[in-house]
């Protein structure tokens, strides 16, 4: 498993998670200052990602990597629960699932953090229908229950993003 560190996504420079790990234990990540946040439009989101297979044994994998990239934020608990859930969804119910990969990234600024899950999208054939009496169908509510906002994006090639986003008051991370 390699952990790449990617460049910011929006406005241009480079950042302390410009670099990539080799195999094994990355170690805790910087975190940019904490200034006040420029305008929106202006975020620059430094982002670390690791793409790993779709099999079940995958999903602590995510919970570990988004610990220990947010291993000094004050909602990392928030954010592992909701990787977990994301995850063991694309391992369910898309085509990672199915011999495919899935890619796990957190992206980080000010008293923020998201995570995304993206797959590639939807399974063939389809599985079961989601039910909560058949022990399905939780996860999202678990996800919308311990962050502050959440969602999905579909690609132009079918894939899946389903990402998770937290936000704290200044202080402490």
């Amino acid at each position: 498993m390699t952990i790449q560190a990617e460049a910011p996504s929006r406005t241009g420079g480079g950042s302390p998670l410009s670099r990539a790990w080799p195999a094994g234990d990355p170690g805790p990540l910087e975190y940019p200052p904490d200034p006040a946040p420029p305008p929106a439009a202006a975020v620059t989101l430094p982002a670390a990602a690791v793409t790993l297979p779709g099999t079940a044994a995958s999903v602590p994998a995510a919970r570990q990597f988004i610990r220990r990239a947010l291993n000094s934020c004050c909602r990392t608990d928030d954010l592992a629960q909701a990787v977990t859930e994301l995850a063991a969804n694309a391992v369910a119910w898309s085509a990672a699932g199915e011999g495919g990969t899935f890619t796990v990234r957190v992206r980080t600024a000010p008293r923020w953090a998201r995570i995304e899950v993206t797959d590639p999208g939807p399974a063939k054939p389809p599985r079961a229908p989601l039910s909560p009496a058949a022990g399905n169908g939780w996860g999202l509510g678990i996800v919308t229950a311990v962050t502050d906002r959440s969602g999905s994006n579909t690609g132009p090639d079918r894939s899946r993003t389903a990402w998770a986003e937290v936000t704290w008051p200044p202080g402490p991370r």
